[in-house]
């Protein structure tokens, strides 16, 4: 893992990067790489088994097919959330902890106010 000194190194290299390149609202370099990555299809595949999970991963993959145009987005999506604890366990050695479905949707819905400066 020390060949990937960033979170988004490491989920470039699988194929799965956060987003599209914009440069004043517009989106540039549509095209993209061909990456066979077996980590990334592995991701993938976890990814499409927590539909009915009642897990807080489950809960943020049921948004996501929600609020993403298609399902293969989501999944792509959902794949590049998974990557992140993966890297920081074998990075750093932390572990993931789940939060449960009901926190993330309470989060989702009351998000946390910022406290104002004053």
């Amino acid at each position: 893992m020390n060949g990937f000194p960033s979170e988004d190194d490491f989920t470039s290299w699988m194929g799965l990067p956060s987003g599209e390149p914009v440069s004043g609202g517009k989106v540039i370099g549509k095209g993209h790489r061909k990456v066979q990555n077996r980590v990334a299809g592995a991701l993938r595949m976890a990814a499409t088994s927590l539909l009915k999970s009642g897990s807080c991963l489950g809960a943020r993959y049921r948004h996501l097919r929600r609020q993403l145009p298609s399902n293969k987005a989501a999944v792509k999506a959902m794949a590049r959330h998974l990557a992140v604890p993966v890297y920081r366990l074998f990075r750093r050695g932390e572990a993931w902890v789940d939060r449960g479905a009901e926190r993330f949707e309470r989060r989702r819905f009351n998000p946390i106010p910022i406290a104002q400066a004053s």
